[in-house]
């Protein structure tokens, strides 16, 4: 499970918020027209960037987190932006219930997915997004690219020097998945440290459990902007499937 305290104190700062708005919507546009996208839920919301995207593109955007304090975070940036939403703390399993067959389109960006424990756990929580998506809606997926880290050939993801310190982030294969490490390096000696363990979530791996879930029509890309796929060298592992 993440560590959300961290997260949700380092968000902004860590991620190139609110800078990150802007680019995000460049890279989402392209995908709103083609599946012409009025209404969406952002499953794993966290501190709001991608719904302050969708809502400057015109885009009626529900948010869906687990976490509290991500929840208020959001909701603070929000406000910030002279903006609200409409928020819910529940688990991807719970969204079919809680939002039947509303909307165009689900978007979970960020490596929200890599937590699940097992390919039963991944199911029910595409089993629960595909319930909240209109027959023909469709869902995207945008993870890390797990498999060079697999191999070893990666091990540094990101790394950001702001005015706040310095944050790198990591990731080393280990025997239960990928374990991976944010650090924060801030002044007078300063250090923050999260780790958690990712599921080895693959590309074919995550299709197929994507057609266990009832899902048709799933294309891989490398990228949000659909970069082929290459998976020893892409950076993003994006996954983009249809309810039929």
């Amino acid at each position: 499970m993440p560590d959300f305290d961290f997260l949700a104190k380092h968000y902004n700062a860590m991620t190139g918020y609110p800078g990150r708005i802007g680019m995000m919507k460049e890279t989402i546009a392209p995908w709103i027209s083609e599946w012409k996208v009025a209404k969406a839920l952002d499953a794993g919301c966290g501190g709001g960037a991608l719904l302050l995207a969708l809502d400057e593109l015109g885009v009626e955007t529900i948010g869906l987190d687990i976490s509290t304090g991500m929840l208020d975070l959001a909701r603070d940036n929000a406000k910030e932006r002279g903006r609200t939403f409409d928020l819910h703390e529940a688990s991807f399993e719970e969204a079919g219930e809680m939002f039947p067959k509303r909307f165009d389109a689900v978007f979970s960006l960020g490596n929200a997915l890599v937590n699940a424990s097992d390919n039963a756990e991944m199911v029910r929580w595409l089993s629960g997004l595909r319930d909240s998506l209109r027959s023909g809606g469709h869902l995207l997926l945008q993870n890390l690219n797990l498999t060079p880290i697999k191999l070893g050939r990666k091990t540094l993801i990101g790394r950001r020097t702001t005015p706040q310190g310095e944050y790198v982030r990591m990731a080393t294969p280990s025997s239960d998945g990928i374990t991976f490490c944010a650090l924060y390096l801030g002044p007078d000696k300063q250090t923050d440290v999260r780790f958690a363990t990712w599921g080895l979530w693959e590309a074919d791996r995550l299709s197929g459990c994507l057609a266990t879930a009832g899902f048709d029509e799933i294309e891989v890309f490398g990228s949000l902007k659909k970069n082929p796929y290459d998976p020893p060298t892409s950076t993003d592992l994006v996954i983009a499937a249809r309810r039929p």
